[in-house]
Order: C-alpha cells, then structure tokens, then sequence
C-alpha cells in the first residue's frame, strides 16, 4: 500500500535538496561576479553602477505593489484546489501588475531625468537610461515569474534557471568587459548595463517558456472566482510592511552617499556592505531555522508551553553565536588583507565601513534569533513597532555621510544604518519579554565568545605575514581548524541539545 504522507514528504525533502543546491550555487556565482566586477571597474564607474542599481531596488520595493505576496499565498491555494480559472487569472494578474510596475519605474526614471541626474551627481544617468529601462522591465518581470515556478513546485528548473543566469552574467563580464583601472573608459557602462539586459532577457524567456508549459497542465474542476477583496487586503498589509523596509536597506545610503561625497564613495559603501553580506551568508542562519523550529513549534501547537519556545531560542541562538562570533573575530583582523588581496588595493578605502557594518550585522542577527517568536505568538506589532527607527536612520544619513573624517561618508551611512538596526531588535526584544520569558544564553556563548577570543589571538601575527590569496587562505584554514576544535571538544550545548544534534546529524558528534 502506498503512503500518500511519506511521498509528501520526499518531494518536500527533493524541494529541499534543489533549493540549497540552487541558492548556494547561485549565491557562490554571484560572490564570484562581485569580485571581477571591483576587480575590473574603476571606483567611479562601480560607484555609478551601484546608484544606478539602488535605484532599481528602491524602485523595485516601492511599485512591488504586494503582488509577489499574493503569489506567494494564493497560487499555491488555488493550484491546490484545481482552481484551474483562479491559477490563471492570477498568474495574469502577477506579470501584469509587475509589468505595470516596472513601466511606472521606468517613466519615473525618465520624467525626472535631469534632477535625478543633478542630486545624484551622476552625470550618466541620462546616457543610461535606455539600460536601464530594459533591464528594470525584464528583471522585475523575471522576479514575479520566479514566485510563480515556487508556487508550481518547480524548483528543479527553476534554481537551474538561477544558477544558469548568473553563469551567464559571470561569463560576459570576464571575457567581454574591459579592465578599466583607476581611469574609466568610455563605453563600459554601456557594455556592463547590456550585459545585464542580455543576461536578465535570457532568463526572463526561460522562464517565461517554462510557465507557458506549466499553466497547459494545471488541473481543473474546483472553479471559483478569484477572492478579490481577500487578496487585496493580504497584498496590501504584506505591501505596507515592506514599504518600511526601505529606508533601512543599504541602497538608499548609496544614493544619500553620492548626493553629498561622490559616485566612487558610493562605490566603497557598496563593496563593504556586500562583503559583509556575503560573508554573513555562510552562517546557515534561515536553514537552521527551517529545521530546528518545525519540531518545536509542532510541539508547541499541541501543548501551548512557552517554555518549549523558549527552549527553542536558547537553541537557535546557541548555534547561530557558534558560527557568527569567530566570524566576526576574523572578518574584523583579517578586513585588510580580505580586500586588498580578493577584491583590489583601489578599495582600501571599504575596510573601515566593512569593520563597521560588520559588527552591527552580527549585533543585529544575533538578536534576529528572537524573529521566528513574535510569528508564533501571533504579535506582529513588535515587529512593526521597531520599524520606528527607519526615520532614525534617514535622519542620521543626512547627518553623518555629509561630515568629513572618520564618522563621515560611506562610514557614517555604516554608523546610520547599522545602529538603527541594533536599535530596533533591543526594542523588539525588550517588547518580546512582555509575552515571553526568553532570556539569552550569555553563560554558554561566552563559551563561544572566549573561543573566538582565542582564535584571534592565533590570527592576530598571522595577519602580517599574508601576502596574497593563497596565504590568506592558509591563514583562514588555521582559524578554522583551531576554533572548530575547542567549539567542537568543549560545545556551548547541554545534554537534550546535544541529543537532538547528533539526531539530526545520524551520528553521535557532540558529547
């Protein structure tokens, strides 16, 4: 007899397999473009090249107009239910509504053409906008039709797909994109910005093929209209929420940034912020929480026990300070060589906004570890009050990049952003306490923090001695390997913990 449970669970357990291959890869490909794109780009141009794509993401979060979380929510009820004229509408819905979307952003660029250009201080805002609007229509297209495949279940293709895009973006930037030096050449901003049209059409047509083929095969037989006013409401609460967003993403910092420094200072925020970003990424932080909260919080569903949510954070920030903490000792000693040596000497001027931001992020993810509980309790608004410190961070950007010195510049949009962000996960957390005895492990993490205080030591006279990537790296492997040792002979974790571990892990690890 066939088990309907457990073939539920093994395509969910494929999903899953697709998913991590697909977002890794394609997160390692994109790593990999960021470094030939500082490599090959002079400061200036990858400065304009970066306001030129903030505007784009600020556009992007401003005209999303809550379709994607329709999608995200309704297509897969509908699919569910054989709702084969609601799928369909919907799908319509989505691309039109983007495809509306990226018109609007495309106008806005072009109607304010001259005082975008003027405040910018980017005077290749006009000679770019043909770029610009091809790439913003394909790309915020592609980004409705990616929602579209998860809902289908289609995560094979569909992180093929990624990968596949960002190979392809990766293999015209280092053959055909010249190498520019400190002094840019004309024509290379058009170069790079065709390159991303060519890139972004390919995989728009990829996936549009694919949609054409998946819609053929939805299933029929539970019609019903579409619940208009349901999805509207959801979309527009999801819109609200990540309209607030905004102002605490870095992109805006990068215009704010070029309006009172320059472009290439731009350019330096930009690097430093996505170093960080990238290196914060090997923290397994979301795949954590996607396999340790389940167990708990089923548990939690049938027992209504806080206790056993406050297990879980005590848990999850255990594991995530494991990782995150020796990060953050070796970002920090090793900022120098990292950017010289991966990057390029010309952004040595990255390493001290990278410090900087570096340190607030694990600040800010440390305490994120408490992100999963206001969802579970059903208390949003702890979420929506910390928002509060979005106006913060605007107003201390127009104080801060202005200035000259150490607290100026792309290092005051670092100071600006990164502290409104620890500002509004205290307050969270401070707020969370009301409805939840949670309280932070600090006996078992400064476990964590006096091995990593311990590798630093290690690291600290190593650091001279690096004299380019393979020696870097050699230094990265002893860090490693000496932290890795005392985290894993002396661990932060009790017994039940470390039970579960060697549970998830099918074998005894942790003693």
């Amino acid at each position: 007899m066939s088990d309907p449970g457990g073939g539920k669970l093994k395509g969910m357990f494929r999903d899953t397999i697709f998913v991590v291959l697909g977002t890794y890869s394609s997160y390692f490909l994109s790593l990999i473009i960021s470094i030939v794109l500082a490599r090959k780009l002079s400061n200036h141009n990858y400065g304009v090249y970066s306001v030129v794509l903030g505007g784009y993401m600020q556009g992007a979060m401003a005209l999303s107009l809550g379709i994607s979380p329709i999608i995200q929510r309704y297509l897969p009820e509908f699919l569910g239910k054989k709702n084969r004229r609601g799928a369909l509408s919907l799908q319509m819905i989505g691309g039109l509504g983007h495809l509306l979307g990226g018109s609007i952003m495309v106008f806005l660029a072009w109607a304010f053409r001259d005082v975008l250009s003027s405040w910018l201080n980017v005077a290749e805002w006009n000679g770019l906008l043909p770029y610009f609007a091809l790439f913003t229509i394909l790309k915020f297209e592609a980004t409705v039709f990616d929602e579209m495949l998860t809902a289908h279940r289609s995560q094979a293709f569909r992180n093929a797909a990624t990968v596949g895009f960002q190979a392809l973006k990766l293999t015209l930037f280092i053959v055909w994109l010249p190498s520019e030096g400190d002094i840019p050449l004309v024509g290379t901003l058009e170069k790079l910005f065709t390159f991303l049209v060519i890139s972004n059409g390919v995989y728009l047509l990829a996936y549009l093929g694919r949609m054409i083929g998946l819609s053929k095969n939805i299933e029929g037989g539970g019609d019903e209209a579409l619940p208009i006013r349901r999805m509207a409401r959801y979309g527009l609460l999801q819109y609200a929420t990540s309209l607030t967003l905004i102002a605490l993403y870095t992109d805006i910092d990068t215009w704010i940034i070029s309006h009172y420094q320059q472009a290439s200072v731009a350019g330096v925020y930009r690097i430093a912020t996505q170093i960080v970003t990238a290196l914060i990424a090997l923290v397994p932080m979301h795949l954590l929480l996607k396999v340790i909260v389940p167990v708990y919080v089923k548990e939690y569903t049938e027992k209504q026990d806080k206790g056993q949510l406050a297990q879980v954070f005590r848990f999850y920030n255990k594991m995530v300070t494991v990782f995150l903490f020796p990060l953050l000792v070796g970002a920090l000693i090793l900022a120098e060589p990292l950017i010289v040596h991966i990057y390029d000497p010309k952004w040595i001027d990255a390493v001290s906004p990278f410090r900087i931001y570096f340190a607030a992020m694990v600040a800010t993810h440390f305490l994120n570890t408490m992100s999963f509980l206001p969802l579970i309790l059903e208390k949003p608004e702890i979420t929506l009050w910390s928002r509060l410190f979005l106006i913060y961070n605007i107003v201390m950007d127009f104080i801060l990049i202005p200035l000259d010195g150490p607290f100026g510049g792309a290092n005051g949009a670092a100071i600006a952003t990164g502290s409104a962000l620890i500002f509004g996960y205290v307050l969270s957390f401070g707020m969370l306490r009301r409805h939840i005895r949670v309280r932070i492990p600090w006996r078992a993490n400064f476990r964590t923090i006096f091995f990593g205080g311990l590798m630093g030591l290690v690291l600290w006279p190593l650091a001279g001695w690096i004299s380019g990537i393979p020696s870097l790296l050699l230094v990265i492997a002893v860090g490693i390997l000496f932290y890795g040792v005392l985290a894993w002979r002396f661990h932060a974790f009790d017994e039940e913990e470390a039970g579960r571990l060697n549970t998830a892990l099918g074998r005894r690890v942790f003693r």
